[in-house]
């Protein structure tokens, strides 16, 4: 596959304390949406970043994780209920409301969210005009499900307008305690489920509000107070965390009919590996910064030197 083109990195960009500042959050939840606004996102619009937390020195990088904010759609999601659930609700309508991008949790570091229980976010079905009542779900064969989200770069990332990133939200009909129970397998991107919307965003904040350069300006959680710990990891340790996140993109599988959903699910529980497929345009390999060695390493080092040369031959 293709990579991001080396002409929207700056290999000389640097994260200025003055920058630092204004990219500073309190942890990577809430307070994310704070500092996005505060650098001039309008709180509607769909955008992404990653955020890295840092080390009690703000020397190293904890984690990296993606974050994405905004409203994923403004419509309302419609549904043949027997899509999903199969033939014997085909007089059913799913109707949703898409969760806001700040709902998805990308904790485990990848560019595939965490599962979102089906009470988390408003939906109902209809027969008709009328509502279905919840009491009459589980006799119809409807169970609990989940949504999440899978995000990669979009395929017109190399193009004018720069990298984009695509997101798709997807349904799939286990339950999260169900799911867990397929982990580590459920964990992939490629797990399969049925399409609910997709979506393409830009990063925030973009490179022109910044000197780093890069597509992605990182949002930086500090482990210590800038004035106990007036540090900040190297720019090609932050580059490789942030390619570490993006490495992991796949590409979402969608089903269309309850019976290729049924079988691609098989497929997944048998070996995940034969549904995961890279996107179109990946990010750019990243090799791991490695830190200078410290006087005292390096003093140890020259004392081990002086102990084995002096040895006698044996």
């Amino acid at each position: 596959m293709p990579v991001l083109d080396k002409k929207w990195f700056n290999p000389n960009g640097i994260i200025s304390p003055n920058l630092a500042t204004k990219l500073e959050i309190a942890s990577l939840g809430n307070p994310v949406t704070h500092t996005l606004t505060e650098l001039g996102w309008d709180g509607v619009t769909p955008v992404a970043t990653i955020g890295l937390e840092l080390s009690p020195d703000n020397k190293t990088i904890r984690r990296a994780q993606f974050l994405l904010r905004g409203r994923l759609t403004d419509e309302q999601v419609s549904r043949s209920a027997a899509t999903i659930w199969g033939e014997e609700v085909k007089d059913l309508t799913f109707k949703a409301d898409i969760p806001d991008g700040g709902r998805f949790h990308f904790n485990n570091g990848t560019l595939a969210s965490d599962m979102l229980a089906c009470e988390e976010m408003k939906f109902y079905f209809t027969r008709g005009a009328d509502v279905v009542p919840p009491t009459e779900w589980p006799a119809l064969g409807i169970r609990d499900f989940s949504v999440r989200c899978i995000a990669h770069l979009d395929k017109n990332s190399n193009k004018r307008e720069g990298p984009l990133l695509k997101y798709t939200v997807i349904l799939i009909p286990l339950s999260v305690d169900e799911l867990h129970q397929l982990e580590p397998a459920s964990d992939s991107g490629a797990w399969p489920g049925f399409k609910l919307c997709e979506g393409s965003c830009r990063f925030f904040p973009s490179t022109d509000q910044s000197t780093w350069g890069d597509p992605i300006c990182p949002l930086i959680c500090r482990g210590s107070h800038v004035s106990d710990a007036p540090y900040l990891p190297a720019a090609a340790e932050i580059r490789y965390n942030i390619a570490a996140v993006m490495r992991t993109a796949r590409v979402a599988v969608p089903c269309k009919t309850t019976n290729s959903w049924k079988k691609q699910q098989q497929r997944a529980e048998e070996d995940i590996s034969q549904l995961e497929k890279e996107p179109n345009i990946t990010w750019p390999d990243t090799p791991r910064h490695q830190p200078p060695l410290g006087r005292c390493t390096n003093r140890y080092i020259y004392l081990y030197l002086a102990i084995l040369f002096s040895r006698p031959n044996q």
